[in-house]
């Protein structure tokens, strides 16, 4: 999925509202988890970001916002607007505010098996480093 990020660390995208994953923002009264990491590594090998807090649609105005970062982001013009993403549009476009975040800890062999941890980091310590 293609995402942006601001310095406050909340991260944007545009989805069809009928998508799964924009119904259960709505299920889960904005709830959301996101793991973001490479699919392709080689099993036991990747590393990845983990994320808990609360996702929501955008309004216009604040979809202009982050449309413009989804664009830099893109790094080049997009052929629509934030106009595209309200009203009676089948898209928009969702903020996601994290609440709390991890990294990939280390791997414990336990049997034939690798168990994960998790690292969990310091919010405003990322925020403050911008």
């Amino acid at each position: 999925m293609f995402y942006a990020y601001d310095d406050k660390l909340n991260l944007y995208w545009s989805s069809a509202i009928d998508a799964l994953h924009s119904q259960n923002i709505n299920r889960n009264y904005g709830r959301l988890a996101i793991a973001i990491y490479n699919s392709a590594a080689e099993e036991g090998t990747g590393e990845g970001l983990y994320l808990n807090g609360g996702a929501f649609p955008l309004k216009l105005k604040e979809a202009a916002s982050a449309f413009e970062i989804l664009q830099q982001r893109a790094g080049k013009i997009l052929d629509r607007t934030a106009e595209d993403y309200v009203g009676d549009s089948p898209r928009r476009i969702y903020k996601f505010t994290p609440a709390e975040i991890w990294v990939t800890g280390e791997r414990f062999p336990v049997g034939r098996q690798l168990v994960d941890t998790k690292i969990q980091i310091d919010i405003n310590a990322i925020i403050d480093s911008f």
